[in-house]
């Protein structure tokens, strides 16, 4: 199967287009799978001023809004 990976200036202009529209979300970790409808309302990026020593951890956040469901 052919991967195809998006820059972040495509998956920021895939999400301006899901704008106003239901979306689902699914995280799948090991056992356990995470399920979310949304619909999106807005798109909101933040940097995060503190200093983390966990390289896991993103300086950078996205967060998605509007009224979902599990």
């Amino acid at each position: 199967m052919n991967q195809h990976f998006l820059t972040i200036e495509q998956f920021d202009q895939l999400l301006k287009n899901w704008h106003g529209k239901d979306i689902q979300i699914q995280k799948i970790e090991m056992d356990d799978v995470d399920h979310i409808q949304l619909q999106l309302e807005q798109i909101t990026y933040a940097k995060d001023l503190r200093r983390n020593m966990d390289d896991y951890v993103s300086r950078y956040t996205m967060q998605l809004n509007g009224d979902g469901k599990f």
